[in-house]
């Protein structure tokens, strides 16, 4: 396997893009079927703009970041850490997961992690499907 191929398997596209609220609420989907353990982090910049026709600031939403640590309990020092990157066209949104690729491992190093990667991967293309179904019923 090339290094590229662990490079795509490391990146989860999603099939749309997420505000905080529901990509907490993909972690949490992931946490509970995984099942395992996600920590995670927000980093969030925000800005106020001041519009002098209004005369008055507008909050504009800026950069969302977050990474989580994903902890498989079904398997035995399961783990890995994933970046949730900023969509292109809003940035506070996020729109693909990455996780990390360790400069100086062999490509058998990631072995490991692999069926990690697969299931949630798997779980990310099953929260959205539902929240497809969710948005076509009301």
């Amino acid at each position: 396997m090339a290094i590229d191929e662990v490079m795509n398997r490391a990146t989860i596209n999603f099939p749309g893009h997420l505000n905080l609220k529901n990509a907490e609420r993909l972690l949490q989907y992931i946490s509970e079927n995984l099942p395992g353990n996600v920590h995670y982090f927000i980093e969030n910049h925000n800005n106020f703009l001041y519009d002098r026709e209004k005369r008055k600031s507008v909050k504009d939403r800026g950069t969302l970041k977050m990474s989580a640590n994903f902890l498989d309990s079904k398997v035995a020092l399961c783990f890995d850490t994933a970046q949730l990157e900023p969509w292109s066209k809003n940035t506070s949104y996020v729109s693909s997961m990455k996780f990390q690729v360790v400069p100086g491992w062999e490509l058998s190093d990631y072995g490991r992690v692999f069926p990690l990667w697969d299931d949630v991967r798997k779980l990310v293309g099953e929260y959205f499907d539902k929240r497809m179904k969710k948005s076509k019923n009301k």
